[in-house]
């Protein structure tokens, strides 16, 4: 399920950086369809199944808003200096997922 996890964080911050929030229902539909695939094909019960629907939908839309959060603050800081400078944004990216990783442990045990 870890897995599960970080790879929708990971899609809805790619996502989130790109596209417009109506880009949530047809990615949602495909994970959900993707996670009742897996889950069927491996032979998980129903409640597993849901519980790896639920994690895929936060996950996804956690990361989206991490990833559209990120390209506001981008533009905002692109507008402020009338500058473009890759390396800040890397290394503003960076520890967004720096502190996601430092997170996501705690924020999955409870």
């Amino acid at each position: 399920m870890l897995t599960l996890t970080i790879v929708t964080i990971l899609v809805g911050a790619v996502l989130g950086l790109r596209y417009k929030v109506f880009i949530l229902l047809p990615a949602v539909t495909f994970v959900l369809v993707f996670v009742i695939g897996v889950g069927v094909a491996r032979g998980a019960g129903i409640w597993r199944i849901a519980l790896d629907m639920m994690v895929a939908t936060a996950a996804l839309q956690l990361g989206y808003a991490g990833g559209s959060a990120f390209a506001a603050a981008r533009k905002r800081r692109k507008l402020h200096s009338g500058e473009h400078t890759t390396q800040a944004d890397v290394a503003l990216f960076a520890s967004f997922f720096a502190l996601l990783s430092e997170r996501l442990p705690t924020l999955l045990a409870t």
